[in-house]
């Protein structure tokens, strides 16, 4: 029975799942004899039991349909299926909180007041190993629960998105009978990029205590802003308030029912908004929140968490049992003095079901959940017990639930307080997931856990502090590919990885952590996987797996929950596929996907790929014209820079295991010629010795190290040459250049790898010009350069380094999506090369981090910018022309990936503009407004860092006088 006794059916009210099964007889008689009773207002039911009379005699048939299931919001309901004993049944289509529990042939359902009015087709097949039934059914929910819809009390148009301002007036659901009436404001974000085409995740954004529903959303995403006016740490409260003190009754989540009325009324296409709310997509909805916020991050997710993709909690609690005493009595004044035991309107304990360890036992979708951390063992607002103190209610603490139970998290410790970040590491030194690790309710993830690079957070020593880590993390250099993931009935597969540091050093300061996420200490890296939320390879608990990465194979049972968990995994530096099988009858391998003839051009990559099934572990040979590829041992075979040998070459793949092969059908490679000459692309000084000359394509070492070949006017010497790894880039050493001046660099001989051996035109010559280094020992802004709000710039050491500084975060945008904060230039340039090293200071729940550059600034209602986006769609070039924002292009690539510098660059010659991003052209477009004006660096309304600006007059256009500030100390 269940572990905790005191919760016994309570616990199941709640979650709709039993961790040990009982019998369904004993179960209904429970339900009716003692449950009822409980819930206080709502019924419960067992759908079906007409069924179950018809078909009594029916037991020799595969697979029964149970036929059309209509259901009230807020009321239990088992689902019983007849089929053949032998059968496995596979399951799809159920809705969120809809769990199949395969051994008991049901489906449990609580269907909850925003589900009302809808319905789905929920699929089943059965498969005994001979025969396959496939049957269909209908689940609909009547809408028997509807509080009045929120009201539209104003609109404001920001940058890619609506801001809603919303009131809502409670009723008796909402609201306690004696508070009912009562009016809360809330925002939403409607992000006008959304449509039924372009689907868009939804994030609930929960404020501290005593804070106010702020501006969430970005251009990305929907964002729901409610409002815990009475700082219920967004629970509920008692059902007779406002008559006090609480002594009987029940708890109601009334808090999370208007959190989660707010998020029914963006899914119900948001009535009374002229044309909706269209492009909501249900399975990517998180929870963010900080403090009181972050500590009901955990609370919604606990009843609600099916609904939700992940959690991101920041300084937040994970039980009431570790609250400061204050904040307990502030709980007791809504839920009663927890040795009353009071009840909320599930049937659970208020102070124990609110405790996230005994959640993460037992609540199956809770478990399911992936959740970002970042605690402060110096915190004396939410103290760090919360992750590491063990819960009087499981006497185990939240991080030992996690790891022991394989729960997904990414949690990070300093010594920061409530308000003030860490006093020796810079306020955030982690980087988050990247963007290849993400979170849908409708796609499998990787949970890791015991990893040998987790940091130890030990335990409280009785003094205040803690025996482990002062600063750490768990599962920091973890990744996985969610793109890649395959997810079908008999096969899983998730491409995982792990970040090695492979240069040798170590973090800056010893014992602290390494601030670019990369790992730098003894391996191999090991860490249990533990792939969560499947979707179509359902599993029985105990149930046989067979698993295989990177060479390595085994065999594992499956978890009682249906999650699988593979230990002591060895992880890889690169991705490569975790793959989890059924134990079935060995199969012989066969070639499902075949390779694909190709004709691509001279010295560029190409891939050959195969699928093939079979039982594991499968090998793979690539063959050339019959001859074995040494190395080529995967099921895809890639080669870097074709050449004319390989023109006409069939490539093949043997796929192999223990009982047998399977040859693919031959692809042929058609190389086409080269006969395009290399072009200098561009050229820099980097420093006054060193200038680097960029060339269209690759080009031949020979031809690129020969001292010869180059020639710079006014006298200057080229000393010595070297081709940089990319084959494209040349570095010449040479005397030094005078500050301000223009050289000429004429280059001849230089020969691409083609095998027509293409060469530059003859006396092929760029302009350069370097630009001088200025310091700011004293701290101070350049010199000249003007700011638009002047204490939001500042020159900060950073890490060594000084740089500078908008230091300001969360500043509104001006009208016309003009950029809420800019530094320009004292002189206009017409033609130029601006280059500036730039990392944003936002945190990574900011999915919209931003950084800018400006030219062709004439005044604050005309200049062009461009705006470095978290999200790539929203990496793009604007101008703003009589003070209203025109797009002008989007960027292919250059979003903001980490919290590291990036060297970002806009080079504008005549009318066309290029946009480039660590070397690489990101936009490229032609606008002749503005032919000059000012240079400079901004946000639309975030926080940034900025160094080693450079200004250089380019082509033949106007020189101007050349800036260029590194910052350094």
């Amino acid at each position: 029975m269940n572990k905790y006794p005191l919760l016994g059916l309570h616990y199941w009210l709640e979650n709709c799942q039993f961790r040990d099964s009982i019998s369904g007889f004993v179960f209904v008689w429970l339900l009716f004899t003692v449950a009822l009773p409980v819930i206080h207002g709502y019924g419960v039911a067992v759908a079906s039991d007409k069924f179950l009379d018809q078909n009594e005699t029916e037991s020799s048939m595969l697979l029964s349909n149970p036929g059309k299931q209509i259901l009230n919001e807020e009321q239990i309901y088992i689902i019983t299926i007849i089929a053949s004993p032998s059968a496995r049944i596979f399951v799809s289509g159920m809705p969120a909180g809809m769990r199949w529990d395969e051994v008991n042939r049901q489906f449990h359902f609580r269907p909850d007041f925003i589900q009302g009015g809808n319905s789905w087709q929920i699929s089943m097949e059965a498969d005994d190993g001979v025969t396959t039934s496939t049957e269909v059914f209908e689940v609909m929910v009547n809408n028997n629960i509807q509080p009045p819809w929120p009201e539209i009390v104003g609109t404001e148009d920001l940058t890619g998105l609506t801001k809603l301002n919303m009131r809502q007036i409670t009723d008796n659901f909402l609201d306690s009978p004696g508070y009912a009436g009562r009016e809360f404001m809330a925002n939403l974000a409607i992000p006008t990029a959304a449509s039924a085409t372009n689907l868009l995740p939804v994030r609930i954004d929960l404020h501290g205590f005593g804070g106010s529903p702020g501006t969430v959303g970005r251009a990305g995403f929907f964002g729901i802003a409610p409002h815990d006016v009475n700082n219920t740490w967004w629970t509920g409260y008692n059902e007779d308030l406002p008559a006090g003190p609480v002594t009987g009754g029940i708890n109601p989540n009334y808090t999370q029912r208007r959190v989660m009325h707010l998020l029914s009324y963006l899914m119900e296409s948001c009535p009374g908004l002229a044309g909706g709310c269209p492009g909501i997509d249900p399975q990517r909805i998180s929870i963010s929140g900080q403090s009181m916020g972050g500590t009901g991050s955990f609370f919604l997710a606990i009843n609600y968490g099916y609904h939700f993709s992940d959690i991101n909690a920041r300084l937040g609690g994970t039980t009431p049992y570790f609250l400061t005493g204050g904040q307990q009595d502030m709980l007791t004044n809504l839920w009663g003095a927890e040795s009353l035991g009071l009840l909320n309107d599930r049937g659970v304990n208020t102070w124990q079901g609110f405790d996230s360890s005994r959640a993460a036992l037992n609540n199956y979708f809770f478990r399911n959940l992936h959740f970002s951390t970042i605690s402060g063992q110096n915190d004396l607002v939410i103290h760090f017990n919360a992750m590491a103190g063990a819960s009087p209610v499981t006497d185990r603490t939240f991080f030992s639930v996690l790891q022991e139970e394989g729960i997904g998290h990414f949690s990070v410790w300093d010594q920061r307080a409530h308000t003030v970040s860490d006093p020796d590491l810079p306020g955030i030194w982690w980087e988050p997931l990247d963007e290849a690790s993400f979170f849908r309710r409708d796609l499998a993830f990787p949970a890791f856990s015991n990893g040998s690079a987790d940091d130890d957070e030990g335990k409280a020593d009785g003094t205040g502090g803690f025996t482990g880590a002062l600063r750490g993390a768990k599962n920091r250099y973890m990744r996985w590919d969610s793109d890649n993931i395959i997810d079908t009935r008999e096969l899983l597969s998730i491409p995982i990885r792990v970040d090695i540091d492979t240069t040798g050093t170590t973090p800056p300061t010893a014992g602290f952590p390494p601030l670019d996420n990369e790992y730098y200490g003894l391996l191999p890296i090991t860490s249990d996987v533990t792939v969560r939320r499947i979707q179509k390879f359902q599993v029985l608990p105990e149930e046989t797996i067979i698993w295989e990465y990177n060479g390595s194979t085994g065999i594992v049972n499956a978890n009682s929950d249906g999650s699988v968990t593979v230990p002591n995994l060895t992880m890889v530096p690169t991705f490569t596929v975790l793959t989890l099988q059924r134990e079935i009858e060995p199969v012989e391998p066969s070639i499902i996907s075949q390779p694909v003839s190709q004709a691509v051009a001279e010295g560029s990559p190409v891939t050959f790929s195969i699928a093939a099934d079979g039982s594991v572990p499968l090998g793979f040979q690539w063959y050339r014209d019959n001859v074995l590829i040494d190395g080529a041992t995967n099921a895809s075979y890639t080669i870097g820079q074709v050449s004319m040998n390989d023109n006409g070459m069939a490539f093949y793949c043997e796929a192999t295991n223990s009982l047998g092969s399977d040859v693919s059908n031959e692809a042929l490679l058609t190389v086409i010629a080269d006969t395009t000459v290399p072009l200098i692309d561009r050229a820099i000084a980097v420093t006054e010795t060193q200038i680097d000359i960029v060339f269209s394509e690759a080009v031949t070492v020979s031809s690129a190290e020969t001292l010869a070949n180059y020639q710079i006017d006014q006298g200057i010497q080229v000393l010595a040459v070297s081709l940089n790894a990319d084959n494209k880039t040349v570095r010449l050493q040479t005397d030094t250049l005078d500050s301000n001046t223009i050289y000429t660099v004429t280059i001849n001989n230089i020969q691409d790898v083609s095998a027509a051996a293409n060469q530059i035109a003859a006396q092929s010559s760029i302009e350069i010009v370097f630009a001088p280094v200025l310091t700011f020992d004293d701290g101070l802004l350049p010199l000249g350069w003007t700011p638009l709000t002047v204490s939001r710039w500042s020159v900060v050491d950073d890490n060594g380094n000084n740089a500078l500084f908008l230091n300001t975060t969360s500043y509104p945008p001006l009208s016309g999506n003009r950029l809420g904060e800019y530094i320009v230039s004292p002189d206009s340039y017409a033609d130029f090369t601006l280059t500036v090293e730039a990392k944003s200071n936002e945190s990574a729940g900011n999915t919209n981090a931003d950084y800018a550059l400006v030219f062709g600034f004439v005044d604050n209602q005309n200049y062009f910018y461009m705006l470095f986006n978290r999200t790539l769609s929203n990496t793009q070039l604007f101008k703003v022309d009589g003070g209203v924002r025109e797009l002008i292009g989007t960027a292919t690539a250059g979003s903001i990936v980490d919290d590291a510098y990036h060297e970002i660059e806009v080079r504008r010659t005549g009318n066309s503009i290029e946009v480039r991003s660590d070397g690489g052209l990101v936009l490229a477009a032609e606008d002749s407004t503005f032919p000059s004006g000012k240079l400079g660096l901004g946000s639309f309304n975030d926080s940034a860092y900025f160094d080693d600006i450079r200004i250089t007059g380019g082509g033949s256009g106007l020189v101007d006088l050349i800036f260029a500030n590194t910052f350094e100390n």
